[in-house]
Formats: structure tokens, C-alpha cells, sequence
């Protein structure tokens, strides 16, 4: 199974996705009643029962094992763009590059600068989305340890950062720090301009995963 992940998501221990198709409450004489067709009225406590009953089409559960693919430029062996199926290493996102040894080394310092063997890609070159990723190319793989269905906006500062958001704040002594606070922020930001069809301010249903690495260190 794949999870196809965003830049900030690279390090994260949560994940978190819109449901689909997104829950409805449908009422009755004696209060909300959950159909076949949504999960209206659950909160966390009841996903297994959900999911159990198919009344929630459930896209993880615990125990699986996700391969995680990240956007990146396939390269053949003389450092020019190709495309992926052609590829002999890869170039990430966050600055290493891959072969099919599975050898990672770095393309390009923390200032943009390309390292030796400078890629071959001229000014077009362009980052592939993550689905088209080859499995050999894959860094990370991790396995699911707990699943809740939540609506989006009750995520918490510390829970923004587990899923990548590490905001630096500097106060007034110039001394910067992680905030929780800005990476709260940064997560409704990044929600909205990812999910366009499950707008923050609509309060959507979320999947929230948390998982933990199988990679050894």
C-alpha cells in the first residue's frame, strides 16, 4: 500500500487526508442515524465500528505497512532528466538523490548551490508527482499504529507538528525556537491549498494516521 506524501511530510509521524466521500448526519424522530451511505455522527471512538459495519469506506487500518513516495526528477545515467521508467537514480525534493543501490548522497546544499556531479537538466526541468515514483526509489516505509476519523479543525498545535509543520518563531531577543503555534497555521494553509474541494472553514472529516518508521537508523 502507498501513501503518496506532501514536501513538509517527509519526517512526519501523522498524516492526515479528507474522507471520501465526505460524511453526512441524516435525522430522524429520535435523533442523528448513520446509513450505508455515510458515517454522519461518528466521532474517533467509533471508526473500527465503522469500518467493521461498512459504513465507512476505510483506507487504513492498523497493522498496514505504507510505502511512502515522494515527488522527485528521474535521471539516467549521464545526469539528464529521463523519464521515470528510464531512470537510474532520483533526485528529492529535499535535496539527495537516490540509485537503484538504494545510495543516497546529496545534489544540492542548504543554499540551492548543485554539488558534484552537477545533474545534466536544463532550465525546464520539472519535479514528477509522487505516484509516478519507481518502488525501488522508495526511502520510507512505515507502519500504521493508530487511526481516527476527526474533523480537520480540531487539530492540535502538537499534532500539526507531528505531521511536519516544525515552525521557527523568533522573539524579541533574536533567539528562534520551534513555535506550535505558526505550525497550526501552516497546516490549515497547506489543507486548503491541497484539498481545494474540503475547505477548512467547511470543517471536513480527516483521516488522522499516526505511524511510526520501519526504516533502522
Amino acid at each position: 500500500m502507498y501513501l503518496d506524501l506532501h514536501t513538509h511530510e517527509r519526517d512526519a509521524t501523522e498524516f492526515w487526508r479528507p474522507v471520501e466521500p465526505q460524511p453526512v448526519i441524516e435525522s430522524t424522530v429520535t435523533g442523528p442515524m448513520v446509513s450505508h451511505r455515510d458515517m454522519g455522527g461518528y466521532f474517533a471512538q467509533h471508526v473500527f465500528d465503522a469500518c467493521a459495519t461498512k459504513l465507512l469506506p476505510c483506507r487504513w487500518k492498523l497493522g498496514d505497512v505504507l510505502a511512502c513516495r515522494e515527488d522527485f526528477i528521474p535521471c539516467n545515467q549521464c545526469g539528464f532528466q529521463c523519464d521515470p521508467s528510464e531512470a537510474t537514480y532520483v533526485c528529492f525534493v529535499d535535496g539527495f538523490q537516490m540509485n537503484k543501490a538504494g545510495v543516497q548522497s546529496p545534489w544540492r546544499t542548504s543554499d540551492d548551490s548543485i554539488l558534484p556531479p552537477a545533474p545534466n537538466w536544463g532550465p525546464d526541468y520539472k519535479f514528477y508527482p509522487a505516484v509516478a515514483l519507481p518502488d525501488w526509489a522508495i526511502r520510507r516505509r512505515v507502519t500504521v499504529r493508530q487511526v481516527e476519523v476527526r474533523r480537520v479543525s480540531t487539530i492540535t498545535e502538537e499534532e500539526a507538528m507531528a505531521a511536519g509543520f516544525v515552525a521557527i518563531g523568533c522573539g524579541v531577543t533574536g533567539r528562534c525556537v520551534p513555535d506550535p503555534e505558526w505550525a497550526r497555521d501552516g497546516f490549515r494553509e497547506w489543507w486548503d491549498s491541497a484539498f481545494p474541494a474540503h475547505p477548512w472553514a467547511s470543517e471536513p472529516w480527516a483521516w488522522r494516521v499516526v505511524v511510526e518508521s520501519l526504516n533502522k537508523e
